[in-house]
Formats: structure tokens, C-alpha cells, sequence
């Protein structure tokens, strides 16, 4: 059902409740239309019916005439919960009261494809936000979001481009919409008091408690402790999410500067990678997978292919599996050769 924080009591609560809007959280997303030109133009809200996406559309609605915006809004019942429906009829009934048309959007999501839940999800939900019939499609995460991101990341191990700070725009595809992100230098606290200080009301989703999931962990059980001894980490983790977006980025330029110099088709010139160092090398090849669609395997699973490739007899058979595709050395060049698997029977 919709609900509420408590608010504070007393005087206190009425000062909060007369003093409307929340200037920053208004300011912050004002800012971001500006900065990236959204103007003259549609704009579809993800809601799910929490508090984030409820800020987000009603902070749109709010900007939407200095801004001269078509506001609209997009709901994906992922059908995970028993409660879905509820959360559906709660949208509708939201965007109903603030007059904004709202496409309620059923997904299926693949429980078996190794992806784990939350991730499966999202290639869901994405598929979805990459078919609006807008012009940008707006989502409500915040710094706090941007923090625990980076956290669960780098306990997965990931490097610099895992690691990256979403951006407040990208494209989703080549063609619309293109995503933005208004709230990403604001915190969930601050959007707490913008939903207060406006009357807001929004569902509150059960599994949001439950440690069980990584990202609920960290928020209720290790960020608060963390927030005790570092009060600016959610500024200070965002910074260096930000630089290493920008490592990454570097990183990604080299590989194609680099790809250039020492592709042959889908191969590589061996002697073209010897000369260089070792991570010079790995990203080079990185650089020639992410060209061909393949993601990258684990780094000792490319260093074990390079070193075979490198130290192998020049009369061996050198071919390392990555399930999809190979690599493999003939005459002095490394090939990314696409698996071709014959049917039994």
C-alpha cells in the first residue's frame, strides 16, 4: 500500500511541510536539463512506485512548462513479486492525479540464465527503456545508488570500466531515447525530504529489507557504520568512480589506438603484442573482443592464452576455449575464432 516516512513532530514539522519544494532537489534536476539540453522535447519517467521514481516524476512534472517538456512515464511489472499488480494499479493512479499518460509494460524474466535475479532484470527492464517513444528516458538514481554500485563492484573484483560512475547521460541505443539521470548528485535523504516536504506518497517494496541481497546488506548493515568514521563517503566514493570512468575511457582509446596498429582481421600480430607490456597487451585484446560483440573473460584466463601464444613450440597447436569463441596462433598471428558447435545425431 502507499505510505509515507513518519515526519517529525511539532513545530519542526510544520516549518518542513510549509516549506514546500525542496529547493535543491528542484535545483539539482534543473541544472541537469540545462547542462545536457533537454528541452523542446518528451521525457519518459521510469516508475516503479517508489520513492525515488515518485520524486523523479513529480520534479519532471514540476519543470515540465520552463522547460516546455512532454512528460510521460513507463512501468515494468518484472512479475517477481505477488504485490506487482498492486504496484502497477499504484502507478496508474499516480499519473492519473498529475495527468501524465503512463505505459504499464509486462516482462518474463529468465531465472536460469545465470545471471542472478537482479541482473536478468535489468536486460528486462533496459530492452524495455530502449523502446520508449521518447526522446529521453529519465531514471531516479541518486548518490547513494552510484556508491553502492561501485562497492558491490569492487567486491566482484571488477576494474576500472566495472567501476565507473553511471553516467547522468548515455545513449541506451543508436537511436532514442537517450537516458538521463537528474538525482545523481543528490542522496536518498534528500529526496526523503522532498517527498515529506511535498506530501508524497509512494510503495514501499518489502524486499528492500532483506539482507539477503548484496546491495541490502551494504546499505543497512555496512554503510551505517562506514558513515560513522567517513561522513562525506558517498562524495568522496562518487569522486573516485568519476576518475576511474575517465581511467577507462583512456584505457579504451589506447586499445583502439592500438588495435589499429596491430590487428589482421580477427587476429592479432604476435610480435606487435611481445613488444609491449603485459597489460598493454591484455588490453589490446580486450579491444579486439569488445570490436567483435564478445565480452571479456577473466584476466588469468587471457594472460594463459597470451602466454601459450608467446612460450608454445612454433610447431604446437595453441587454442585456448572461452565457450563462444577460441583463440588461436597460425604464423605468428593470435585468432579470435567463433565456435562452431556440430549437433549430436
Amino acid at each position: 500500500m502507499p505510505s509515507k516516512l513518519p515526519r517529525p513532530g511539532g513545530v519542526f514539522c510544520l516549518w518542513w511541510c510549509n516549506a514546500g519544494v525542496m529547493p535543491e532537489v528542484i535545483s539539482a534536476a534543473r541544472d541537469v536539463l540545462e547542462a545536457y539540453g533537454v528541452r523542446r522535447c518528451s521525457v519518459c519517467v521510469g516508475l516503479s512506485g517508489g520513492l525515488d521514481s515518485v520524486v523523479l516524476l513529480n520534479t519532471m512534472t514540476r519543470l515540465a512548462a520552463s522547460f516546455e517538456l512532454d512528460v510521460s512515464a513507463v512501468h515494468i511489472n518484472h512479475g517477481l513479486q505477488a504485490s506487482a499488480a498492486d504496484w502497477g494499479r499504484f502507478c496508474r493512479e499516480l499519473c492519473a492525479k498529475l495527468g501524465v499518460p503512463l505505459a504499464l509494460e509486462q516482462v518474463a524474466v529468465t531465472r536460469d540464465a545465470g545471471l542472478g535475479i537482479e541482473a536478468a532484470a535489468r536486460i528486462e527492464r533496459y530492452a524495455v527503456f530502449a523502446k520508449a517513444g521518447a526522446d529521453f528516458l529519465a531514471l531516479a538514481h541518486h548518490q547513494d545508488d552510484q556508491v553502492e554500485t561501485f562497492l558491490l563492484q569492487l567486491l566482484r573484483g571488477a576494474g576500472a570500466r566495472g567501476l565507473s560512475a553511471m553516467p547522468v547521460q548515455r545513449e541506451i541505443e543508436a537511436a532514442r531515447p537517450s537516458l538521463i539521470r537528474p538525482f545523481l548528485a543528490l542522496t536518498r535523504s534528500e529526496l526523503v525530504g522532498y517527498a515529506l516536504a511535498n506530501g508524497l506518497e509512494w510503495i514501499e517494496d518489502a524486499s528492500n529489507a532483506d539482507l539477503a541481497f548484496d546491495r541490502n546488506f551494504l546499505r543497512h548493515s555496512v554503510l551505517p557504520t562506514v558513515e560513522q568514521r567517513f561522513p562525506g563517503y558517498r562524495s568522496t566514493l562518487s569522486r573516485a568512480s568519476r576518475n576511474l570512468a575517465e581511467a577507462a575511457e583512456l584505457t579504451e582509446t589506447l586499445g583502439r589506438l592500438d588495435l589499429e596498429q596491430a590487428r589482421i582481421g580477427d587476429g592479432l600480430l604476435l610480435d606487435r603484442l611481445r613488444s609491449w607490456s603485459v597489460a598493454r597487451a591484455l588490453n589490446a585484446l580486450r579491444s579486439l573482443l569488445g570490436a567483435s560483440g564478445h565480452a571479456a573473460p577473466r584476466r588469468s584466463r587471457l594472460i594463459e592464452a597470451l602466454r601459450q601464444a608467446f612460450e608454445a613450440r612454433q610447431d604446437a597447436r595453441v587454442q585456448v576455449d572461452f565457450g563462444g569463441f577460441s583463440l588461436r596462433r597460425h604464423r605468428g598471428i593470435l585468432f579470435m575464432v567463433k565456435n562452431v558447435r556440430v549437433p549430436r545425431g
